[in-house]
């Protein structure tokens, strides 16, 4: 059994699809009750991972470990086999997206989706990780591919195009020359974790930024520009997309309705609807109807 399908049995709330011969997709709503390692070996080829919500610390080739943030997606180059270390945190929730695209079957798929990705990785030197925050255009792709209606060879189609088409959205935007934010240091980044843990807590009812400020010991100006550099959002993006990421959760496992959800997140129901159909394509009716069934 490989890394990844042991990863998807032993947690519920993830799933793992092959629509395409050399192309995986896992995802997930998943919660750790207690700390957990995880390894994952890969062969040579392509990993997109997008992390809409959580945090967990990962390791390149047993290198050193980096932290990947929600919001974030990271897209890893391989040209030969190589591994993928995770360490989940105790009491913690991660919503993710995974795409594995073999190398054998790299050229093909890149053709496919009309990207200039084949040239690019072939330029790279071992294994490759780059990190960029997740566009509003891949949040509607992920959204749909994690909520397909159709079934039989009609959702391998479906789930193997849009994977394609998210996948080179991924390269096309380190393609077109964007940059990692500025580095903080680790005073800042504690400080704005810790500011980040607070709005999460109070998503319903958001303290001001002057209030956040004081929480923090940062002062306003600092607060704003470490959110983008971290975030790479504003402190008022960072509670709108956690509010959608927390909605999607709720519907999704089946714990509360549209109604109730939305006002958990602090939102009146017309709001709720309008604001989760912009950040994901479909309605949060639609959701709740696929957790009951």
């Amino acid at each position: 059994m490989d890394d990844a399908k042991r990863f998807t049995e032993a947690h519920q709330g993830s799933w793992r699809e092959d629509p395409i011969s050399y192309l995986e997709l896992n995802g997930g709503n998943v919660s750790f009750e207690k700390e957990e390692f995880s390894s994952e070996q890969r062969r040579a080829g392509l990993k997109l991972a997008i992390l809409f919500d959580g945090e967990f610390d990962l390791a390149v080739q047993e290198g050193s470990a980096s932290t990947a943030f929600g919001s974030y997606f990271y897209l890893f180059h391989g040209r030969r086999p190589w591994r993928l270390d995770h360490r989940f945190h105790a009491a913690s929730h991660i919503r993710y997206l995974t795409i594995n695209i073999d190398e054998e079957g790299l050229g093909e798929a890149l053709t496919v989706s009309g990207s200039g990705l084949v040239q690019e990785c072939a330029d790279l030197d071992g294994v490759s990780m780059r990190r960029a925050r997740i566009s509003a255009d891949m949040n509607v792709l992920a959204a749909q591919i994690m909520t397909c209606p159709f079934g039989g060879s009609a959702r391998s189609v479906f789930l193997g195009a849009k994977a394609l088409e998210i996948t080179a959205m991924a390269m096309e935007h380190f393609g077109d020359g964007a940059h990692a934010p500025a580095m903080l240091s680790p005073r800042e980044i504690r400080r704005l974790q810790e500011a980040a843990a607070f709005l999460r807590e109070r998503c319903a009812s958001p303290p001001s930024l002057a209030e956040l400020a004081r929480f923090t010991g940062l002062n306003v100006r600092k607060l704003t520009h470490g959110f983008r550099c971290l975030y790479g959002k504003s402190v008022g993006e960072y509670v709108r997309d956690y509010r959608m990421r927390e909605a999607w959760r709720l519907l999704a496992s089946g714990a509360s309705d549209v109604t109730r959800t939305a006002e958990m997140i602090g939102y009146t129901l017309p709001h709720f609807s309008s604001a989760f159909q912009r950040a994901y394509g479909v309605s949060p009716s639609t959701i709740a109807r696929k957790s009951d069934n």
